[in-house]
């Protein structure tokens, strides 16, 4: 017979736990250290079944699923695939088959037979609303409780009829961070008693906003404003006080943009003025009156100093000197600073910064000292007495120090004295001439360049010579000589044309058109037409063009040419003395490029055989010619190919001693090495690598 429990049933859970079955028909209480995690068995094995949860710890425990998530009803949807249940809460979820649902949190509504009293904080996460039928809602903490209304927005108190808030003690209305306002906008604001503002260190602000607002002090008595420091009264736009007695009883300072009167005003203090700062009236910046200005005297005051205008004195005294500022310039006798309609008598020194138009001892003449005297036309000097002297006491015009003229001077008596003795320049003259030595010895060059056909002509009646100059050294020109000598080293800087025809016959230096005693040091080609005679000695550089006939032994230390040598003689060499055959070399030849033989290339001891490897024993850059090495480096070392644009061109490179053992790598160079955009490394012993050149890639042999 079947057994049934009908007491409440309750599993206790300390510790993290996955069930394996769903615990229905009673309540899983959580108990422990909160913080950890109950995992409940998948809800496709369990569909309908409901599970309560009670948090029991003093903080969250966390309900996970195996399988599906966690939905709700009036939470967020989907929760996830778990869900924290806080302290002291009860959740219930029910499986629908597939996923868990939040189906009940804190078991729903909970309805409380009044009174109900709680020992602790009551929390609510929802909307609380106390709305009993005429019932009064009370909140009266005891003791040094305190009611706590602070939302993070507003709060509204909005009765049906008049609210009263009546302390048995102070009421205050503050704001932490913002204001406070009294009334509603529009509305008015009524205080039926006396309003006192008496805080310490506050202020009291009276500024409603809008175009149309305004403030309106207007009780049945007087207004006393007694402000313990400055009482400052402004307007953003212009107003105005009427019928009021400012400082009738207790005069003091007064800041005004303008004091308008409607009739005289009177100042009644007769203080007298003796600075700027004292007097009846004292303004601390400038006064502008538009009519006249009478006063018993003007002190210590410069009239028109800023803006000037007409004044018209008996007498101008000053005890100090005048300065007259508007500085302008004059150009005639009415314009300028100063305007004198009649002559001006001064008994001092006069100096200015220039006197115009104006004829000095026109009719009394005296002496004048002057730093500059500048005239923008002509000036005559009408005396005719002569100069005799340079002393300065003859002539009509004295001048006792340097004259320096900037243009032409022209003279109709001559100039007597030194021309550029001093300081030289250009001088032009139709005839120069002189009844002395004449000596030119400037610091630089002396130029005698006549255009057009001139010549220059030095022609002396007894003779002469020109010593130690250079003819010609910038811009030569035809020269004619009956007898050119130099006693030391003549240079040519461009062509000399010889035009006599005698043959040379000898070396003595006494036939031909060009003879020459000494040696001759030629840095450019010498062309030939009648062929060379003589010992050609010494390190000859350039091209021997024409026939060269050498009538004893030639020696040079090096020949250079630049074209092809061709040795016409077919005599055959028989041997290695260097005394057979049509060029004999008694040193050895070294050949950069290709060589050809139409015989046999016979050895040293007469064996006929190829041309042997070059041994090696370090790292180097084969040159573009077709070779063959031999690496004998006990190490690796590394051979560069040639950058080659020649197809056909072969490096033979082959193992002297241990590949194996000591690679030797092939660097490309820039090409390609069997295609491939790499270095080559060698390392089979006693292997022999041929290397053939074919449009940009070496192809590699290898035996």
């Amino acid at each position: 017979m079947a057994r049934y429990n009908t007491a409440p049933q309750t599993l206790v859970i300390t510790e993290e736990t996955t069930f394996t079955y769903a615990f229905t028909g009673g309540i899983i209480s959580l108990t422990g250290t909160s913080g950890y995690t109950v995992t409940m068995v998948s809800p496709v094995f369990f569909p309908g079944s409901r599970q309560t949860f009670y948090n029991a710890t003093d903080g969250s425990v966390t309900i996970a699923t195996a399988a599906g998530i966690i939905t709700g009803n009036g939470v967020p949807v989907p929760l996830g695939n778990q869900i924290d249940i806080p302290t002291n809460s009860t959740y219930t979820i029910t499986s629908d088959g597939t996923n868990y649902v939040l189906t009940a949190a804190l078991s729903g509504p909970t309805v409380f037979e009044l009174p109900v009293t709680f020992n602790d904080l009551l929390d609510a996460n929802g909307k609380v609303e106390l709305n009993p039928l005429d019932n009064n809602v009370e909140i009266k903490p005891t003791g040094t409780g305190i009611v706590d209304i602070s939302p993070q927005s507003s709060v509204s108190i909005q009765p049906g009829a008049q609210a009263t808030i009546r302390p048995t003690g102070d009421l205050t209305l503050a704001s932490a961070s913002g204001s406070v306002s009294l009334g509603e906008a529009g509305k008015a604001t009524s205080f039926p008693g006396n309003i006192n503002f008496t805080a310490n260190n506050q202020t009291v602000n009276i500024s409603p906003t809008g175009s149309s607002s305004s403030v309106t002090i207007d009780p049945a008595g007087n207004v006393t404003i007694g402000a313990g420091g400055t009482l400052n009264i402004s307007s953003d736009t212009l107003g105005g006080i009427t019928n009021m007695s400012i400082g009738a009883s207790n005069p003091s300072t007064g800041a005004f943009t303008s004091i308008t009167a409607g009739g005289s005003a009177t100042f009644t203090a007769n203080a007298t003025s003796t600075s700027t700062t004292s007097g009846t009236i004292i303004v601390t910046g400038g006064a502008g009156i538009s009519g006249a200005v009478y006063a018993g005297s003007l002190q210590g005051t410069p009239i028109g100093s800023s803006s000037r205008s007409t004044a018209l004195f008996t007498n101008l005294g000053a005890n100090g000197d005048v300065a007259f500022t508007k500085n302008v310039a004059s150009t005639n006798t009415t314009t300028g600073t100063l305007v004198v309609a009649g002559g001006v008598g001064i008994a001092g020194a006069l100096h200015a910064g220039s006197i115009q138009n104006t004829a000095i001892g026109s009719s009394t003449r005296s002496s004048g000292a002057f730093t500059t005297l500048n005239a923008n036309s002509t000036v005559d000097i009408s005396g005719t007495t002569e100069a005799t002297n340079a002393t300065g006491d003859t002539g009509i015009l004295r001048v006792e120090g340097g004259a320096s003229i900037a243009k032409r001077v022209y003279s109709g008596g001559g100039f007597v004295g030194a021309i550029g003795n001093v300081s030289r320049s250009t001088g032009a003259f139709t005839t120069l001439t002189a009844n002395s030595t004449v000596t030119l010895s400037p610091g630089a060059n002396v130029t005698l360049s006549p255009t057009g056909s001139g010549t220059v002509t030095l022609s002396p009646a007894g003779g002469g010579s020109i010593n130690n100059m250079s003819i010609g050294s910038t811009t030569r020109s035809t020269g004619r000589f009956t007898s050119l000598q130099a006693n030391s080293t003549v240079t040519f800087t461009s062509v000399l044309d010889i035009t006599g025809t005698t043959d040379a016959t000898n070396t003595t230096g006494d036939t031909g058109i060009l003879r020459c005693e000494g040696g001759a040091s030629i840095a450019k080609r010498v062309y030939s037409g009648g062929g060379f005679y003589g010992s050609l000695s010494g390190n000859v550089s350039g091209n021997l063009s024409g026939n060269v006939t050498s009538t004893g032994t030639s020696s040079f230390s090096v020949v250079n040419v630049s074209s092809r040598v061709d040795v016409t003689n077919t005599t055959d060499a028989t041997d290695s003395s260097g005394d057979t055959g049509a060029l004999r070399v008694e040193g050895g030849i070294s050949c950069a490029k290709r060589a050809f033989f139409g015989g046999a290339i016979v050895a040293n001891g007469g064996s006929q055989g190829i041309i042997g490897y070059n041994n090696r024993t370090s790292s180097f850059t084969a040159p573009d010619a077709d070779a063959k090495y031999i690496i004998s480096r006990g190490g690796t070392m590394t051979v560069t190919l040639p950058v080659t644009g020649t197809d056909g061109r072969t490096i033979v490179i082959a193992d002297g001693l241990d590949f194996g053992a000591y690679n030797c790598t092939v660097a490309r160079n820039g090409r390609t090495i069997n295609g491939v955009a790499d270095n080559l490394v060698l390392n089979v012993a006693k292997s022999k690598v041929e290397f053939i050149y074919r449009g940009g890639d070496w192809k590699v042999f290898m035996s």
